[in-house]
């Protein structure tokens, strides 16, 4: 007897892929106590995402430990939470439950060892366990750990205040220098936060600066605030170099700035040593007046090409001296040139005067004593007509205030005159000629 039976066939299902993993260490090759970071990538080349169901656990070879700080990224897709890299440990766990996206993602961490030599990092067939199955390879990584040059020196910190003494309101420069022995060039491998001192702030403007080989772009610090960052990645040139930021408090006191040892972190390691400096608030004495600035060309009047002396003059009417605390920069009038042949002088500090063919410039931190002080050059113009010489009311800023008026004075360029003659060059011109013609009158007549 003759039986049927269906028989379903259906379509074969999506063929799925296991996961796969590599590893590499950036830089490959390290000093001994520098830092490499270690990314894990886990690649997933199916349509959807996929969990682990087992933690991965990668091995550290034997003296490669997780850095302080450890700095843990992931890619989109990959679980941060379920990344477990404790500083000084031998182990990165990526924990059950944690995803990979379709494409995959990585996770980097950064490592370090005290001892040089050669590892290589494993993470064996079989040991990244999903939804979709293991990897079927294993991965490795080598590490390159030389010792140190021995001429390699940690970096140093200083800082200072100028001036160290301001009254409530002033404001003072912080200084922030940082020194490099080596013959070349580190970075910074974390942000150096200088935290100052309570109720002492960041001024408006800050006014920040940098010598050669800082990196002006890496340094925050916003009016109003209580620290200074040198952002990581900043570089600090062979010989060193130095950051500057304006400060203020409204409260009188004694204040200490400190940066504490170990906390400026680079290639070449960190600062052995913590240093401070001290900055003096006094309450504003009521007779505390704020510096003047007045100006004068002599003479006012010259003809093209002809030369006048400018004098500057900055005026404290204080008991003390006073200090810039920004540039004072006197920009002449367009025509108008200065003598650069001629130096300065005057009696203001002649070693802070800078000259330009267009400026004249007295630099911040220096003084002016009781009673004030001159500064003066030689000037010239070709430009014929009146030119007006302005420094704006603010312009000279001090730690006793900014000036409040502003200092003018003109300047006439003449056109240089034919020579003339004066009334004495005209009776001796008449004498002249009457003498001539006494000598023609008394010469003898010749006969014919």
């Amino acid at each position: 007897m003759e039986t049927n039976a269906p028989l379903q066939v259906n379509l074969a299902s999506p063929t799925t892929q296991p996961p796969s993993v590599s590893k590499s260490f950036s830089p490959a090759t390290v000093f001994a106590g520098g830092v490499s970071t270690l990314t894990i990538t886990l690649g997933n080349g199916n349509a959807s995402a996929t969990v682990l169901t087992a933690n991965l656990v990668d091995t550290l070879p034997a003296n490669v430990v997780v850095a302080n700080p450890p700095s843990i990224q992931v890619t989109t897709g990959c679980t941060h939470a379920n990344v477990v890299a404790f500083a000084g440990a031998g182990t990165v766990t990526y924990q059950s439950g944690g995803s990979i996206p379709a494409g995959g993602c990585t996770i980097a961490v950064n490592v370090t060892s005290a001892l040089a030599g050669t590892y290589t990092n494993s993470i064996a067939a079989g040991q990244l366990q999903t939804g979709f199955g293991a990897n079927l390879v294993e991965t490795s990584a080598p590490l390159q750990v030389n010792l140190a040059p021995p001429t390699t020196q940690p970096p140093s910190v200083s800082k200072s205040f100028s001036p160290t003494t301001v009254f409530a309101g002033g404001v003072s420069t912080l200084t922030i220098t940082l020194g490099n022995g080596n013959a070349s060039a580190t970075a910074l491998t974390a942000n150096l936060v200088d935290t100052l001192p309570t109720n002492v702030v960041v001024a408006n403007p800050p006014s920040i600066q940098v010598t050669t080989g800082c990196t002006l772009a890496n340094v925050v610090a916003f009016a109003g605030a209580g620290t200074v960052t040198y952002q990581s990645g900043g570089g600090i040139p062979a010989g060193g170099c130095a950051i500057a930021v304006n400060v203020t408090s409204a409260l009188a006191g004694t204040y200490t700035n400190s940066i504490a040892a170990g906390q400026l972190q680079t290639g070449f390691g960190t600062n052995l040593v913590e240093t401070n400096a001290p900055l003096q608030v006094n309450l504003a004495s009521p007779t505390t007046q704020p510096p003047s600035v007045s100006k004068s060309f002599s003479p006012a009047t010259v003809f093209a090409g002809g030369v006048s002396t400018l004098t500057i003059t900055l005026g404290n009417s204080n008991a003390s001296a006073v200090t810039l605390t920004a540039d004072l920069v006197d920009n002449l009038p367009a025509g108008v040139t200065v003598n650069l042949a001629t130096a300065a002088s005057g009696s203001c500090t002649h070693a802070q005067v800078s000259m330009t063919a267009t400026a004249v410039t007295y630099a911040s931190g220096a003084s002016i004593p009781a009673g004030g002080c001159t500064i003066i050059v030689a000037v010239t113009s070709s430009a014929i007509g009146s030119h007006l010489n302005t420094i704006p009311a603010g312009n000279l800023q001090t730690n006793a205030g900014n000036s409040a008026s502003a200092a003018t004075a003109p300047l006439t360029v003449n056109i240089v005159s034919v020579p003339t003659l004066s009334q004495w060059g005209m009776l001796l011109l008449a004498g002249l000629m009457v003498l001539v013609a006494f000598q023609s009158s008394r010469r003898p007549r010749s006969t014919t």
